[in-house]
């Protein structure tokens, strides 16, 4: 019972900080626009910048995505030094990037966030990520099928070299379990999901 109490508590404590919407209150406050009506209408770095045409709004508000996930990471981390709960403040910042509770719902894709977990996680990862970024740049002109074949190669990687990289990884406060895996896998999932309905749109021609 206290366990799941404790992953509960921190369920809740990093689904709310991962909700913060930084790209659209920056972009708000120093560009004066709604990035929720524009643009792709996407709660994120990229529509941030893209809307508001410039780079240091794009910077800061990627840069501040990427912050939520370092910060849930952490949270878990606090509560219990098993980089499982680390995990399950990932997966919940996402889910909040991704479906913002202060804005109906609303939210990014979790790409920025997610990678702000793994720089402590895994961050040999975040290497993985841009080298397939580019490979499935030359196979695809569409971001999202981009994003999804660089988030399936680089969690596919990580879980497959997760005991040769990290098994010993415990530094004398972080001890790995068989299950970090699985929740590798869901965050993976939470990702994906966001890009489903752009990719039908796009094989439906609907958009580029």
């Amino acid at each position: 019972m206290i366990d799941v109490f404790t992953k509960s508590v921190i369920a809740i404590i990093t689904y709310l900080v991962g909700s913060i919407p930084f790209s659209y209150l920056i972009a708000k406050k120093f560009a004066k626009v709604d990035i929720s009506d524009e643009g792709s209408q996407n709660i994120g770095a990229r529509n941030a910048y893209e809307v508001t045409k410039n780079k240091w709004i794009g910077i800061f508000s990627l840069s501040m995505d990427l912050s939520k996930g370092l910060v849930a990471v952490f949270i878990g981390l606090y509560f219990n030094k098993v980089i499982d709960y680390g995990l399950i403040g990932a997966i919940f910042a996402v889910l909040g990037h991704n479906y913002s509770i202060f804005l109906k719902f609303k939210g990014g894709r979790g790409l920025a966030t997610a990678a702000g977990s793994l720089i402590f996680v895994a961050p040999i990862s975040i290497f993985v990520w841009l080298g397939s970024y580019f490979i499935a740049n030359i196979l695809s002109r569409n971001i999202h099928i981009r994003s999804v074949i660089a988030t399936i190669s680089t969690f596919a990687a990580t879980i497959a070299n997760f005991s040769f990289f990290f098994w010993g990884w415990n530094y004398d406060i972080y001890f790995l379990s068989p299950n970090a895996k699985y929740y590798l896998i869901t965050l993976g999932i939470v990702i994906i999901s966001k890009h489903i309905k752009p990719i039908q749109s796009f094989i439906k021609g609907d958009i580029n």
